[in-house]
């Protein structure tokens, strides 16, 4: 007696889907759907670039940083200075921020190490409220293809972003400096500074980890993209995957499915395990 995978049978099911809507002719998208079962395609971690095992698009070119011609450029000084002033008024209203500092280090004893954010955008979702009460910057962000997240950052004096991996080579992650700073980033080891509106564009993939050594924040407009390689097709078949993913499996990014996941026939197919995929 066959034994049918409920993981299979869903993946082929979006695919058919994407197949009925003119988007069968994705390589880079049938890489990804079908890597998600055993994570072959991924190549193997190494110390300056971690990756998910089973959510990998194959055929992107890798950084650690890309372009900046490839992204669109601010209209002018003037919107550049109303972005600027939007962060400045921002992070004067403390109860939109939230608060990071659990994840960054004091690099001094006297350090009070610091990370507060504004989000426009988090987990795929644009937040109405942000967008509506920023509208320079919230125009600006509209601009681009953007993908996970979108926020104000402001990392505190004398406190460090630690390295770590973002792990999705098909998202790349924007900093826009809102003034020059003697802080720095580091991807994979190759550091950049910044200065104010000259967009800093990296796979963040790769490891990275920001210095903020001086007496005075660091504040960017940080938001993530799709990969400059993905065609609006590939773009638009990645959301639709995420809108047709069941409710029907155990899926990790990391360890991929749940094993045992298998019914015999279709006699089983009612029985369905109630649990979120997770997504990046």
């Amino acid at each position: 007696m066959m034994a049918y995978s409920v993981a299979e049978e869903m993946i082929q099911t979006i695919w058919s889907s994407l197949c009925d809507r003119g988007l069968g002719h994705l390589d880079r998208v049938h890489g990804y759907l079908f890597n998600m079962l055993d994570g072959r395609a991924t190549p193997e971690n190494r110390p300056e670039r971690e990756l998910f095992r089973h959510l990998y698009v194959p055929g992107l070119k890798p950084g650690p940083y890309f372009d900046s011609d490839d992204l669109l450029q601010l209209d002018s000084a003037a919107e550049l200075a109303a972005i600027q002033e939007e962060a400045r008024s921002a992070f004067l209203q403390q109860a939109l921020l939230t608060d990071h500092s659990d994840l960054v280090i004091g690099n001094a004893p006297a350090a009070q190490a610091g990370w507060n954010c504004l989000y426009f955008r988090k987990e795929f979702v644009d937040l109405d409220e942000t967008n509506r009460l920023f509208p320079a910057t919230s125009a600006y962000l509209r601009r681009h293809r953007l993908a996970t997240e979108a926020l104000y950052s402001r990392l505190a004096p004398q406190t460090s972003i630690e390295p770590h991996s973002d792990c999705a080579n098909y998202v790349a992650t924007v900093h826009l400096p809102l003034a020059d700073s003697l802080a720095s980033i580091s991807v994979a080891n190759e550091v950049k500074g910044y200065s104010a509106g000259k967009v800093i564009f990296f796979d963040s993939s790769f490891t990275h980890s920001v210095e903020n050594a001086s007496a005075y924040p660091r504040d960017i407009l940080l938001f993530n993209v799709w990969h400059p390689q993905l065609s609006d097709d590939e773009v638009a078949s990645l959301k639709l995957i995420r809108q047709l993913w069941g409710r029907s499996v155990a899926f990790d990014p990391d360890t991929g499915f749940s094993p045992g996941l298998l019914r015999e026939n279709e006699a089983n197919s009612d029985n369905v395990i109630e649990t979120n995929a997770a997504f990046k």
